[in-house]
């Protein structure tokens, strides 16, 4: 099997694997277990996965240098406050079809992101993106006769794309510095479960949407975030070993399968439904992403020739 073909597959099973992670977020949240626990309890059995696995097979993975220590506490936070606002935002009852497409205006984020960084002005292509991307936030937002859309929840899932953005621009840094991809990964939620942990007494406060945090919870969903956990860890390498043999471009417009597969996975698993409004809203968020992709990749394939 050729490399490009391998990593194809790896990246569709990969997408579509991490539309499960609102499902599990949905299923915590109708047993009443709190966004902070979610986050810290799945982000502490996926760390300890890793160092087993590293422990027998490979102890590079868990050496770090001291400089790289500031890295991974930014991650961590990237991460945890990632996790904290989109697994609020199942909490709030924000539709999963609803969330998983505005996680889709990550790519825009990164754009604007890239320009702050490095100074480079926005085109008009990049506004007209932005308004065909806020076109679908409105349709996305558009209550109908059967359910009202939480705006707070909406608001969340749109600060999670921010915070996984940022995830995604310091995780190219690592990268960058020829981190080992399981030595970012393992230390970054580490430290997000960390961070989360000091300041949860903060968090409940300003979340106030009636749970708490606590380690004191049912075996049976201890067990539903060992499976998360797990789920984390399979889709998130599938990505890691496969995005080596794909362009960036290519991996990311794979990526949009997953909102796709969080639909249709609320539509089986949790019977959500699927409004007109989702449909339009969707699709014009995804066309808004498409469009960034690619003109990006033409302004690189100029530069290119």
């Amino acid at each position: 099997m050729e490399n490009k073909t391998k990593g194809f597959i790896l990246i569709v099973l990969s997408t579509l694997l991490s539309g499960g992670s609102l499902i599990f977020s949905a299923i915590l949240r109708n047993l009443g277990v709190a966004p902070t626990t979610q986050s810290i309890v799945r982000n502490l059995f996926a760390t300890i996965t890793v160092f087993i696995f590293a422990f027998i097979f490979n102890k590079k993975i868990l050496k770090i240098n001291k400089k790289d220590v500031p890295l991974f506490l930014l991650l961590g936070f990237l991460v945890g406050a990632g996790n904290i606002a989109s697994f609020s935002a199942i909490m709030l009852k924000t539709p999963i079809a609803i969330s998983a497409f505005l996680y889709q205006t990550q790519p825009i984020i990164i754009i604007f992101l890239s320009k702050i960084f490095f100074k480079e002005k926005v085109k008009k292509n990049i506004i007209l993106s932005i308004l065909f991307g806020l076109a679908g936030v409105y349709f996305l937002c558009t209550p109908t006769s059967s359910e009202k859309i939480p705006i707070m929840g909406v608001i969340l899932s749109l600060l999670a794309a921010v915070f996984f953005a940022g995830e995604i621009i310091f995780s190219k840094k690592a990268g960058d510095l020829n981190l080992n991809p399981f030595t970012t990964f393992s230390m970054s939620y580490f430290s997000a479960a960390i961070i989360i942990i000091l300041i949860s007494p903060l968090l409940n406060y300003l979340l106030s949407i009636g749970t708490k945090f606590s380690f004191y919870i049912p075996f049976q969903v201890y067990f539903i975030l060992l499976l998360s956990a797990f789920h984390a860890i399979v889709f998130i390498s599938l990505f890691y070993i496969g995005v080596r043999y794909l362009k960036a471009s290519t991996t990311s417009i794979i990526r949009f399968l997953s909102p796709v597969s969080a639909t249709i996975m609320g539509l089986i698993f949790l019977k959500e439904v699927v409004t007109r409004q989702i449909i339009i809203g969707g699709g014009l968020v995804l066309l808004a992403v498409v469009s960034v992709i690619k003109n990006e990749n033409d302004a690189l394939n100029k530069k290119k020739i």
